[in-house]
């Protein structure tokens, strides 16, 4: 049947609209797939960059709890996320035993596959020398708990020295704390102590990181020499320990002991009597609080 003119514009007109709605179309999907294949070839560019920039760190294998043993493996992450002090093997070779095994401590909780650090891990303090000490006469803040983090500190003759840099705070009270030192740790600090009593003007006090994550400062403060023969004497001391230890003797701590040793020694050279009444009064101070602690406390239990 023969289309009258109208018909035929119409049908005309209809093809010519689809033949462009199809150009159009398949306009839009080839740019479409030219924006995908962009965008995949930047996701590989990226994979491939992330590759690249892969380091191999050491994690914690599992969950672990604060002074719980660490077990260690080592992981591949991108760069950008891992730690700038990342644990690494020549960290490691610090925490071998006598036995060559490994020997690490969680200071705090951990998740699995965390990235370690040296700030992260402790010795096992049930070797070498550690002991477990208790002080009274150090000046404490007022909301420190146990598993807190300090730096023991003297502030004497205008200066403000580190005596010893983060150690854990093992259990603690509102004069008291308990501590888990080294021989070292504990010559140094107890000759602290004797100079907290016998320089007028002279602070001993503790200061509390804020996070455990935190990297401990350099110990500043340096007795006096037989202290460090003393710590010389000490053949279980650890190598690393009594390398640090030594590297405190600078000028400037040199300089600043000869300044406190002027100090307590009278005329004739020898420490004065007045220095020993001092240091009496110190030890009887503490001798005082610690047999008022224990006679409390055996009070509790019942004796």
């Amino acid at each position: 049947m023969a289309m009258n003119p109208m018909q035929r514009k119409v049908r005309n007109s209809f093809l010519f609209g689809f033949i462009v709605a199809l150009l159009i179309g398949a306009v839009i999907i080839g740019l479409l797939i030219m924006k995908n294949k962009q965008a995949q070839e930047e996701i590989v560019k990226i994979q491939e960059a992330n590759k690249l920039a892969m380091t191999e760190v050491y994690v914690t294998e599992k969950d672990v709890k604060a002074g719980e043993p660490i077990s260690a493996t080592t992981v591949s992450l991108p760069a950008q996320s891992v730690p700038e002090n990342a644990l690494t093997a020549e960290d490691l070779e610090n925490y071998l035993n006598d036995d060559g095994e490994y020997e690490m401590l969680a200071k705090f909780d951990m998740k699995e596959k965390t990235a370690l650090t040296p700030e992260m891990i402790d010795k096992s303090k049930t070797a070498a020398t550690y002991r477990m000490v208790e002080y009274n006469m150090i000046s404490l803040p007022s909301m420190l708990e146990e598993g807190n983090y300090i730096d023991i500190r003297l502030a004497c003759l205008g200066l403000d020295t580190v005596v010893l840099s983060k150690v854990e705070v093992e259990s603690a009270n509102s004069s008291t704390i308990w501590l888990k030192l080294s021989e070292s740790q504990l010559l140094t600090l107890n000759y602290a102590i004797v100079e907290s009593y016998v320089m007028d003007g002279t602070k001993l006090y503790a200061t509390v990181y804020t996070d455990a994550t935190q990297p401990a400062l350099n110990c500043t403060y340096i007795p006096a020499a037989n202290v460090i023969s003393l710590v010389q004497a000490n053949v279980n001391e650890d190598g690393k320990e009594l390398e640090t230890f030594y590297e405190r003797q600078n000028d400037m701590a040199y300089s600043f002991r000869e300044e406190i040793i002027g100090k307590l020694k009278g005329a004739d050279d020898n420490i004065s009597e007045e220095v020993v009444e001092k240091i009496t009064e110190g030890y009887q101070a503490e001798k005082s609080s610690i047999q008022a602690a224990r006679d409390a406390l055996l009070g509790d239990i019942g004796y």
